[in-house]
């Protein structure tokens, strides 16, 4: 199986570690070594390894945080990661570790209750589709 969620500059990512952890990021522009950093920029500068690719990907040509299109960018990009599932996934995990043990046993309750719910209705589809 191909990869298919390349490092380009529009490319969406996840950050997996540190204070950004579980925010999306957007690839602007890469690093030019041996040239002096813009002190009017404040830039955020991760190892690939602690990134996770995702598969939104948006058109722009090395975008600088002074200009008006990549606050657009950004706030595209915001719209369409707070709509996806790994953003849903990530609000699940926060919102299960913050459940005390009573939410928790009241949450395994519910779902065997659930099971049972689906079993007994099985069982009598199977009954009626046997007595045919």
């Amino acid at each position: 199986m191909p990869f298919k969620r390349y490092v380009k500059i529009g490319r969406v990512a996840l950050v997996n570690y540190g204070k950004d952890y579980g925010r999306p990021r957007s690839l602007v522009d890469a690093p030019r070594y041996g040239e002096e950093p813009n002190e009017f920029q404040e830039t955020l500068v991760n190892v690939i390894s602690r990134l996770t690719l995702v598969e939104y990907q948006k058109e722009v040509s090395r975008l600088r945080p002074w200009r008006p299109e990549f606050y657009h960018v950004l706030l595209d990009v915001k719209n369409k990661w707070e709509k996806s599932s790994p953003s849903g996934k990530l609000i699940v995990r926060k919102r299960r570790a913050s459940l005390n043990d009573f939410d928790r046993f009241k949450l395994m309750v519910a779902k065997i209750k659930d099971i049972f719910v689906f079993l007994g209705r099985f069982v009598h589809l199977q009954k009626s589709r046997s007595g045919r």
